[in-house]
């Protein structure tokens, strides 16, 4: 009956450009209190994927003119093109209400079969101090944390649940951002818990101390201490960390277009660099925890839009993005050892884009689409799509982040809408060949 209904209704609706599928809860909590004018410069790379020269010149722009107040200030940047425009104006606000003191409450609930599942936090920066508040509540158990953080001149301490990064985190990190261009981790030093998901969380104390170019901090976990020490120079950075009996030491150079990094613990070691020449840029690293990982990246861009490509331990990942089109081939392997390959056409028409499904026999389409009623604005998609075992991922609205994924493993025919009115979002999903499956969420953000 779903391969009939296939091919006998047309798509309905859709959205136009869309931001990356199977965003990770970590970038999920960086867009959700992040907007265009302050996210940094390695998250535009690493978590969305932007070419190095549209990156700097967003930077010059936000340098030169302080802050972008208006959606169409896009457009003065060189670089920059309706699609990548859109695709950063559907992740991310163009700015939020920031005061020298903010609190932010961001409170989010979700209805499904499975049984209601909410998280409540309320955010606090002053100055150097800053604090978080964080409830859960799951099948009928409640779970609190959070932390409580102090800077003065060059020294943090901060208490309760956070995280550490130094080298490529194989030590110390937090699993959050697959980007499709590099494997490099950016992140160094202490953060507190700022989002509900406590993945990755230590739970504790931190002292974190900057003298000139060097950093010492110093942590326990309640099971073991931990310690780091980096040292940075124009080009060149360097460390150690450790916790418990385990020693961790990482380096990055960088000299032009050129990057190295690497780091080393017993168990596990990690070393790449990546070259940018002329719009391309490659990078090649080289993993080795249980067994060696080899990933290539070329990604490059032109006046006709960007490409990526990713060869991930033998595993081929490639996405084009063009002006008037998408396209995602992404390889899988099953537990069996057997490749398959699953494949995502979009194509803008106008205000809609339509996005076409396959792999292996899993077939299908969706399409959304967005407007504005007064004070509201609307969003809705959908979709139909026949399975035949393999999965595919639907773009989808959600209330709990800009964008969300709905990861298909049967039958689907339904919808999805997404409705905000200032601080609050009200999405659900409707999925008539299993209705058990849908979904209510419900999400409120407010800077008091």
């Amino acid at each position: 009956m779903v391969r009939l209904l296939l091919f006998l209704i047309l798509p309905l609706s859709s959205w136009a450009q869309v931001p990356q599928e199977e965003l990770t809860l970590e970038a999920q909590e960086l867009l959700d209190t992040s907007s265009i004018n302050t996210i940094s410069a390695h998250h535009l790379w690493q978590v969305l994927g932007l070419p190095k020269d549209l990156i700097y010149s967003l930077s010059e722009y936000r340098s030169a003119f302080g802050h972008l107040d208006h959606p169409d200030e896009l457009y003065y940047i060189s670089g920059m093109d309706s699609s990548i425009a859109h695709y950063l104006l559907d992740l991310l606000p163009i700015k939020r209400t920031t005061t020298t003191t903010s609190n932010n409450i961001i409170s989010k609930a979700r209805l499904s079969a499975a049984g209601p599942k909410s998280t409540h936090s309320l955010i606090h920066r002053s100055g150097g101090q800053s604090a978080a508040l964080h409830i859960t509540q799951d099948s009928g158990s409640l779970d609190g944390s959070g932390f409580l953080a102090d800077q003065r001149n060059n020294t943090t301490l901060l208490l309760g649940q956070y995280s550490l990064h130094f080298g490529q985190g194989l030590l110390f990190g937090r699993d959050g951002f697959n980007s499709p261009t590099t494997s490099e981790y950016f992140r160094s030093g202490i953060k507190g818990q700022t989002g509900a998901s406590s993945s990755g969380m230590l739970k504790g104390f931190a002292v974190h101390h900057i003298l000139g170019n060097h950093t010492l901090t110093l942590a326990h976990d309640g099971t073991f201490p931990l310690y780091a020490w980096t040292t940075t120079s124009s080009q060149i950075a360097y460390g150690i960390a450790g916790r418990g009996p385990t020693l961790s030491t990482f380096a990055k150079y960088s000299h032009g277009p050129l990057r190295l990094f690497g780091e080393a613990t017993v168990e596990a070691q990690k070393i790449g660099g990546n070259v940018f020449f002329r719009d391309v840029l490659y990078e090649l690293a080289l993993e080795h925890k249980e067994r060696l990982i080899m990933k290539h990246y070329l990604s490059w861009r032109d006046r006709y839009g960007s490409w990526n490509v990713l060869v991930n331990d033998g595993k081929l990942r490639l996405g084009i993005q063009h002006k008037k089109y998408g396209l995602i081939i992404a390889q899988h392997e099953s537990a069996e050892g057997q490749n398959s390959f699953r494949v995502r056409y979009r194509q803008p028409v106008n205000a809609m884009v339509y996005d076409f499904h396959w792999h292996s026999g899993t077939y299908g389409w969706s399409g959304r689409r967005n407007w504005k009623m007064g004070a509201f604005e609307l969003q809705f998609m959908a979709a139909m799509i026949s399975s035949n075992g393999q999965p595919i991922w639907l773009s989808s609205p959600s209330a709990r982040g800009y964008i969300g994924a709905i990861a298909v493993y049967d039958d689907f025919i339904g919808i999805a809408g997404k409705t905000t009115w200032g601080p609050v979002s009200m999405s659900m999903s409707f999925n008539a060949a299993h209705p058990e499956k849908s979904q209510l969420q419900m999400s409120y953000f407010r800077n008091l």
